[in-house]
Order: C-alpha cells, then sequence, then structure tokens
C-alpha cells in the first residue's frame, strides 16, 4: 500500500473526534486521536483502502473538502499511517515561505499544492478556534498570514479573535493596528470587547462610537435583537450590504456576546453617546500617538498600559522615571526626542 496520507480524511477525522469527545488540551486530544488509529490500524485495513479511495476519487473542488461526509463514530475508522497531523500540515512552513519570499505573497504564487497547504493550514485553526485551542489556531493563523500578507483567507479576523479569547492584548493591538481598522467595523468590534473585558468602559465606547460613525446600521441591529449574532457561518469577502458587515463584526466576539456580559454594554453604547469632549480627547490622545510613537509602534502598548498617551504626559516626568519602565531603553528614549518629546528638566 502505497504512503500517502490523505488530508482531507485525516481533518475530517481529527475533527470528529474532538467533536465526539471532550478534551482539556490538544495535546491530549492528539495522544488518543493517535492511539484509536493505531490500536485499529491492522484489524480493518480493507475498509480504510476503500474510505481512502473515496476521498480521492472525489472530483469536487478543494474548497469543499470542509462538506465531506461526517461519520458515525472515529471508533470505526482506520488512519494507515499514525502520525502528529498538526506537525504534518505545519511541515511545509519552509516550502511557503520560500515561495512568499520569492513572490511577495503566497496569494499570487500558482501552484495548487502551496495554495491547498495553506487553505488546510487555515481549516486546522479554525478547527481548532471552535474547539477552544486558541494557542493551537494562533500558531496555524499567524503561519496563514505570514506567508499570505494580503490576507486572501481573511485570517486577521480569526487571529484577532484568538488572541481576545486568550487575553493577548499585546498581540492584539498590534494585529489590528497594522491595518485600517478605523475603517473596518470588525476590527473595531475586537477593540471594543477587548476594553470591556479590561474594564476600560470609556475606551471601550469610544471604539463603539468609531463603527456608528462608518456604519449606520450598528445601533438598529443591535436595538431590534436580543442577541445580535448570526450564527451562520459568513465571509467578509464583498460584504458591500451594511448590515452584513456588523452581524460579521459582531461574529468575531461571538462568544462574549453570547454570555450578554459584553452585550449589556453595548446596548448602553448603542442608546448613549460618548459625550462630545470625551470623544475628542480620547481621538486626540491616538492622533498624537501616530507622531510621537513613529519608529516604536511596538512599544505604544507599554506606554499606554502605564499612562503616556501624548507629549504632556511625558512632559510630567522625567527620562529617568520612564527608563524604570519594563522593556524601555535608551534607544527608545532617542527616539521620543527625535520625535518632538520634551521630558521634565
Amino acid at each position: 500500500m502505497e504512503k500517502d496520507i490523505n488530508n482531507k480524511l485525516l481533518i475530517q477525522l481529527w475533527k470528529e473526534f474532538l467533536v465526539l469527545n471532550n478534551f482539556s488540551n490538544v495535546e491530549d486530544a492528539l495522544e488518543e486521536f493517535l492511539k484509536c488509529c493505531s490500536e485499529t490500524i491492522n484489524s480493518n485495513i480493507d475498509e480504510y483502502e476503500n474510505m481512502l479511495e473515496l476521498s480521492n476519487n472525489n472530483d469536487e473542488e478543494e474548497e469543499n473538502y470542509g462538506e465531506y461526509p461526517p461519520v458515525d463514530s472515529i471508533d470505526e475508522l482506520l488512519i494507515k499511517e499514525v502520525y502528529d497531523l498538526e506537525f504534518e500540515l505545519m511541515k511545509v512552513e519552509g516550502k511557503l515561505e520560500d515561495a512568499a519570499l520569492e513572490s511577495g505573497d503566497v496569494a499570487f504564487v500558482d501552484d495548487k499544492d502551496i495554495n491547498r497547504q495553506l487553505r488546510l493550514t487555515n481549516m486546522l485553526g479554525s478547527l481548532y478556534l471552535t474547539q477552544n485551542f486558541y494557542i493551537k489556531a494562533i500558531d496555524c493563523f499567524s503561519l496563514v498570514l505570514k506567508v499570505n500578507p494580503s490576507d486572501k483567507y481573511d485570517v486577521k479576523y480569526k487571529l484577532g479573535k484568538a488572541y481576545l479569547y486568550s487575553d493577548m492584548e499585546e498581540e492584539l493591538l498590534k494585529l489590528v493596528k497594522s491595518y485600517d481598522y478605523k475603517k473596518d467595523e470588525a476590527l473595531l468590534m475586537l477593540l471594543v470587547s477587548n476594553y470591556i473585558t479590561k474594564g476600560n468602559i470609556p475606551l471601550a465606547h469610544y471604539y463603539f462610537e468609531c463603527i456608528k460613525l462608518i456604519n449606520n446600521k450598528l445601533v438598529e441591529h443591535i436595538n431590534a435583537s436580543e442577541i445580535p449574532v448570526d450564527l451562520v457561518e459568513k465571509t467578509p469577502k464583498n460584504l458591500k450590504n451594511k448590515l452584513d458587515r456588523v452581524i460579521f463584526a459582531f461574529r468575531t466576539i461571538d462568544q462574549y456576546i453570547l454570555t450578554l456580559y459584553h452585550y449589556d454594554y453595548m446596548k448602553y453604547f448603542a442608546n448613549n453617546k460618548l459625550p462630545k469632549e470625551e470623544f475628542k480627547k480620547i481621538d486626540r490622545k491616538f492622533n498624537f500617538e501616530k507622531e510621537i510613537f513613529k519608529g516604536i509602534e511596538n512599544k505604544i502598548y507599554i506606554f499606554r498600559n502605564n499612562g503616556f498617551y501624548t507629549k504632556d504626559d511625558f512632559a510630567e516626568v522625567n527620562k529617568k522615571d520612564v527608563l524604570k519602565l519594563e522593556g524601555i531603553g535608551e534607544k527608545t528614549i532617542l527616539r521620543l526626542i527625535k520625535n518632538g518629546v520634551e521630558f521634565k528638566k
């Protein structure tokens, strides 16, 4: 029998295994999955060969592999070669990165195998995300986005969701703010949810107001819905309808909305405007960020967490005080000075 792994079938089996069983972490799940395969490998080889042939003869488009018919029981199925599924999918990283370096973006590489592996890695990440294995999901989505900067598969939203649910604020902010997020309802919604979680309600309200500025369907939808989440999978590609874009934005934080904790705040935001002066005050702080943090964007979260937003904030302290902050060194201080910051004498 040829040593040929059929990834479509393996992912379907792995998916069914996670759904049928309850594991606290992906390592335990994978160990049991491989054990299950190993125990049946010698007794049901004909059944597996038939299944493999059926899968290999499937002429449908690759995008439809997620619709592979569900199985009745993982115990009745067989994998002809026991191996770490995640490793097999992720080991193509080198090939993908080489392609990205060569062309600038995998999305423009005319290589069916590379694009297929990219879709499979994206699918595996989505599976981990639905099973709450967020760190594993982050590994998959980060790889896809790294080698596909144009984000052909809209991975940034799922990666942002994984960061949010993992309480990885620094990574979330870095991801969101690397895009033109003030024109993107879903990215703004991730920030709203993050700051509600952190207890920074004024800032959460500010970002909610930013969504209202670009989409007049937001308030209407949240007031008309008991829970404003459409659980039907949607893609943000070509979502021209404003209501569809609002629904997709809520889907990026679906678990929080379903608990009603964040929904209560958002209903308040929808029906109570942030005072104009408060909005301007917060907005001014972020305008200052762009100016004084140029070249040290990766340090913004450190300063924000310590109350430094504007030139005036820095003018109240001396350089020694700022150098006491973890992660801040002389080079950062010099960059701030170059950007127009003046410290207390």
